[in-house]
């Protein structure tokens, strides 16, 4: 076997060469080349593998470099490079080179020394420190993230990022982005009750490739805390700038709560037509909310700075109607107040008048309060004097003022002068999103008026769905108040809404359970225990065969605090 001068072809001392005559015979193979292949024998055998007999006859016959990409037994990548050599005339031999094509490889076998440097300056950051090459294997660590991730050194390096996240050691793999998009990133990774920040940086070689990314690791638990304390001290300055402008001005919005997009244009009327003096006419079932439109409106008027006045036509006795609407004056009948009285269209002047239930007026009333209206003036009875007032009406019904018109049994000028600007308020079962966002509503109110902390069931929020609620709003106060008030725990089933209302329970109390809720219940049962037990998520974790990753989600899912 012919001796070459390895120090013309030699790159580096982990360059292969091997030399093989025009025969494929082996001439020569240098300490590279037998670390990988072995032998004589398992060069052959690795060289036949390839199949690459044409490409040797092209190197000898045109003389000709080739190469090509290959992976050798050792499992990395490398360039095989071919070309002929002639030792003599009328000989070609042919001579192949192997370097590593792998960046991290061909970077960090350039000097022995350059791993145990590299470690060297890394356990001397504060910050945790994880190398990863373009590959995704980690590479080195150093003792600050060790210590952070509460991890040995042996279960990280020379891992792919996937198994590390797939068996829970880590949550996020960073580097993959990295060195697809080639620049700087962050996550913020979750591991034993702390949040770390991970930035990851490409670092480059000469050929501008990815050669690994460096991780940079912070514990930013603390800062997370005072971001958490300050954005508690921001809500708390919020609720009490809230609560003192609650003292100071009425909150119009407090007792209006809808989702429902019609009841939102209605709104959106009432706004706009809040701000001039047009009389209203809110018409719609008992119990749909007359009164809080009729309040909205006049809170977003101009008038607000004096409370509205009410009174309901159906409550009155015929014989009190006009005393109460105009009063009267000192002496005007027996009993008289001595000193007389306002009537409330007197104490709403420069205000807002509402007229509940205006359909129940009597007919001799009908006419004082169209003339009223009309003439912006009254007179209290015993009186010899009229007396202007700045009124702003609004009246509601529940009856069909258009028919009662027909009937004669309701004046026909009083509607015209009433039904300037009608608005129509359906019935709840017109509006079933507004149903769940009421109940909400009404069971944190009484939870905090009568210090409870109780619930419904989520069967009886779909029975409240089902239900056709012909008193709406008002029945469904009422409903949710005593099933609260009545029941003694702290989840309230539906029979006890079936036994309210007299519905039979066709299910003899055994009401079906949605599946996916009995999963969900058991799901979280079983985590909650495990973790109880364990005290730790990567265990319990391992124990119901789940990543880390998994079991932090899920709990979270299911409200579990991890501590």
């Amino acid at each position: 076997m012919k001796t070459l001068d390895k120090a013309e072809y030699v790159i580096n001392k982990e360059t292969i060469i091997v030399t093989i005559s025009e025969k494929r015979e082996i001439l020569y193979w240098n300490k590279s080349a037998a670390c990988i292949f072995g032998d004589e024998a398992g060069i052959v055998s690795f060289l036949e593998g390839l199949n690459i007999s044409e490409i040797f006859d092209m190197v000898i016959m045109d003389g000709a470099e080739q190469s090509l990409r290959c992976t050798l037994p050792n499992n990395h990548c490398y360039e095989m490079f071919i070309f002929p050599f002639r030792p003599a005339e009328n000989q070609v031999n042919i001579t192949i080179l192997w370097h590593l094509s792998e960046a991290w490889e061909s970077w960090s076998n350039w000097d022995e020394n350059i791993i145990a440097l590299t470690q060297e300056i890394i356990d001397a950051v504060a910050d945790g420190i994880i190398i990863v090459d373009a590959r995704g294997i980690v590479r080195q660590t150093n003792k600050s993230y060790e210590a952070m991730a509460n991890i040995r050194k042996e279960d990280y390096t020379n891992v792919h990022i996937d198994a590390l996240v797939e068996n829970g050691l880590i949550h996020q793999g960073l580097s993959p982005m990295v060195v697809d998009r080639k620049e700087t990133m962050s996550i913020v990774d979750f591991r034993n009750g702390k949040d770390m920040l991970l930035t990851g940086t490409p670092v480059f070689g000469r050929t501008d490739e990815v050669i690994c990314v460096l991780c940079n690791v912070r514990d930013v638990t603390e800062l997370r805390n005072l971001k958490e304390q300050l954005s508690e001290s921001k809500r708390l300055q919020q609720d009490y700038l809230q609560k003192l402008s609650q003292i100071m001005s009425p909150n119009i919005y407090a007792d209006f709560h809808t989702e429902n997009s019609k009841m939102q244009h209605i709104v959106e009327l009432a706004m706009r037509v809040a701000p001039s003096n047009s009389t209203i006419l809110l018409l719609g079932e008992s119990g749909v909310g007359k009164g809080v439109f009729a309040n909205l409106i006049h809170q977003s008027s101009k008038r607000n700075a004096k409370p509205m006045m009410e009174i309901n036509c159906g409550s009155i006795p015929p014989s009190l109607f006009e005393s109460e609407l105009f009063g009267y004056e000192a002496g005007a009948f027996t009993g008289a107040s001595k000193g007389g009285k306002l009537g409330i269209f007197e104490l709403a002047d420069k205000s807002t008048l509402f007229l509940d239930e205006i359909g129940d007026l009597p007919g001799d009333m009908q006419v004082k309060v169209l003339k009223a209206i009309q003439d912006k003036k009254i007179m209290r009875i015993g009186g010899n004097k009229t007396i202007n007032v700045d009124v702003r009406i609004i009246a509601a019904t529940n009856r069909n003022l258009e028919e009662m018109v027909k009937e004669k049994t309701f004046r026909e000028d009083l509607y015209y002068r009433l039904n300037v600007i009608p608005i129509l308020i359906p019935p709840l079962r017109e509006r079933p999103e507004d149903i769940f966002a009421l109940t909400l509503h009404f069971i944190k109110k009484l939870n905090k008026e009568y210090s409870m902390n109780k619930r419904l069931h989520s069967l009886v929020l779909n029975a409240f769905l089902d239900y056709h609620w012909p008193g709406n709003i008002r029945e469904l106060e009422n409903t949710v108040e005593r099933l609260l008030i009545t029941s003694t725990s702290s989840e309230i089933p539906l029979a006890s809404f079936y036994e309210i209302k007299g519905i039979p329970n066709n299910n003899d109390g055994n009401t079906a359970i949605p599946l996916q809720e009995i999963v969900d219940q058991k799901e979280k049962e079983i985590l909650l225990s495990t973790y109880q037990s364990t005290k730790s998520t990567r265990k319990s974790a391992s124990i119901l065969g789940l990543s880390q990753s998994t079991f932090v989600r899920k709990a979270k899912k299911h409200g579990i605090i991890l501590r």
